[in-house]
């Protein structure tokens, strides 16, 4: 049988979850999040994808993802366009490439690595910007080449991962966290 209302969960009114032993399957992450004008922060989140292993099933199939080289500057949503039309899929381009942090597990752009360089230089005073753009660059070059999911697959994946972390009645008028 083909499911083809991925927005069941917005029929649901005035439902309230408790997420917090739910949340406890998952992983931690930590983020360090630099501004150029404001003090660090560091923060603590859930990792949802962490938990969630709908992808392998497509990875053995021929056919169902082909291999994309990122552009200069290009985002996870960026690509989720160029590939599904949206960018509300960034996420499984993410997901399909076992990215958990994409601050950190996708190509820095230009100005990033730019900021950064200047950073490095300031902070660890061993290099010159230069020196340290040529070793973020590299290190970002070696990001660039991803599996994007053929989008004939998409609807099958978002179906998948919806039913790995919910459960609903046959009626849809209630569901459950796994």
């Amino acid at each position: 049988m083909a499911y083809s209302n991925y927005n069941y969960l917005d029929h649901l009114e005035d439902v309230e979850i408790d997420l917090s032993s739910y949340l406890t399957l998952f992983s931690d992450t930590n983020y360090t999040l630099e501004f150029s004008n404001l003090q660090s922060v560091k923060t603590n989140v859930k990792n949802l994808f962490s938990y969630i292993d709908v992808v392998d099933d497509f990875k053995d199939k021929a056919g169902a993802f082909k291999k994309y080289t990122i552009l200069e500057n290009e985002l996870p949503e960026d690509v989720a366009i160029k590939f599904y039309g949206s960018e509300d899929f960034w996420w499984a381009i993410t997901l399909y490439n076992n990215i958990d942090n994409p601050f950190t597990q996708w190509p820095l752009t230009n100005d990033q690595i730019d900021y950064l360089a200047g950073l490095y230089e300031t902070k660890e005073n061993k290099y010159t910007k230069e020196a340290y753009k040529l070793l973020l660059e590299e290190t970002s070059l070696n990001k660039t080449l991803i599996d994007v999911l053929n989008p004939l697959h998409l609807a099958d994946l978002i179906y998948r991962f919806q039913n790995s972390i919910l459960v609903i009645s046959d009626d849809n008028s209630h569901f459950r966290i796994l």
